[in-house]
Order: C-alpha cells, then structure tokens, then sequence
C-alpha cells in the first residue's frame, strides 16, 4: 500500500512542466522513440519509450529492474553517448537544458526541458513510472548529438544546480527510434 501510495502521489507531481508542441512530431511521422537503459556495471536494466502527445510535450514511460531501492533522480542529458558505463557516463554532457531555465521544479527560472521526478525504485529493485512533460518534443531529442536518459543514485533535490545533488549517475539510455 505504501508503494502504491507514493507512486501515485509521484505520478500526482509529473504533470508540472511547460513547453513545446509535438504536434511537429507527428507531422515528421515520429511516433515513439526507444532507449535501452543499461547500468554503470554495464549490465541492461531497463527501458524508456517516448511518446509525442497530440497537442504538445512527451509522455515518458521508464521501467528498470536491479537498481538500488528508493528515490533515483531522472534527467535528460544533452549527449547521446552511455558508451562509458565504468566511467559513470560523462559522456552524456549535463542537461538537456536551453537559455536561462534553471535546473529543478523549486527554484524561479525552473525547471528547464531536462528535469523529470524522481523514479521510486521498490526493494525488489524493479521501477516503473510514467512522466508526462510539456517541455519536451521529440524531434529535439534525435537532433544533433542526440540525447540520453539518465538515473542518479539518489533523490533529486529539485533546487540544486546542476543535478539535484542526485549523486553518480547510475543508467543511462540512448534516444533514438
């Protein structure tokens, strides 16, 4: 019940973002995009898929299984490069982030396009959720370098740049089609 509970009160706080339009998704024909998540280890513990809405934003639907119990930050990251699992995935770049917008969903000028809620990982190590954002539109995240999903090793804090003080980065996942 306690699981159930806060998963619910979790999927209560996801729909606090503002942004762009996917209705240029479906006009370029993108439907879903994928990412294969795989741990610092190396080892592939899950998956994201992105699904453009119709009027604007993205829906996030992220599963995992054989991470560490309790709360995980959860970022978009500017580089679609998860190739260094044993280096915590500096590959990825910081935040998918544009202008001025400040990291976190508790400070003025936040969040920017790369914040997503926390991810509550049960003590069978297995998550899943579903995050809804309006800052996100898909074509942006295939473009250029591409991007990555990422999931801390702690809880994001919502108010400190650059991360949310949500420690080593722990999975990472490649967006792509």
């Amino acid at each position: 019940m306690r699981t159930f509970l806060t998963i619910a009160l979790t999927g209560a706080a996801l729909f606090c973002f503002a942004g762009t339009a996917s209705a240029e998704d479906a006009a370029q024909g993108m439907t879903e995009l994928k990412a294969n998540l795989v741990a610092d280890s190396g080892k592939a513990v899950g998956s994201a898929t992105f699904r453009p809405a119709e009027d604007e934003g993205a829906l996030v639907s992220i599963e995992v299984s054989g991470l560490t119990p309790g709360w995980h930050g959860v970022h978009m990251h500017a580089t679609g490069d998860c190739s260094d699992h044993a280096d915590h995935f500096k590959k990825a770049g910081g935040h998918m982030a544009e202008g001025d917008e400040k990291h976190g969903f508790l400070v003025k000028d936040g969040p920017h396009e790369g914040d997503l809620p926390n991810l509550w990982v049960g003590a069978d190590g297995m998550g899943k959720a579903d995050y809804f954002s309006e800052e996100l539109d898909l074509s942006d995240l295939t473009e250029g370098d591409g991007t990555a999903l990422m999931i801390h090793a702690g809880p994001d804090d919502y108010k400190t740049d650059p991360a949310g003080n949500s420690g080593d980065r722990v999975a990472c996942g490649v967006i792509g089609k």
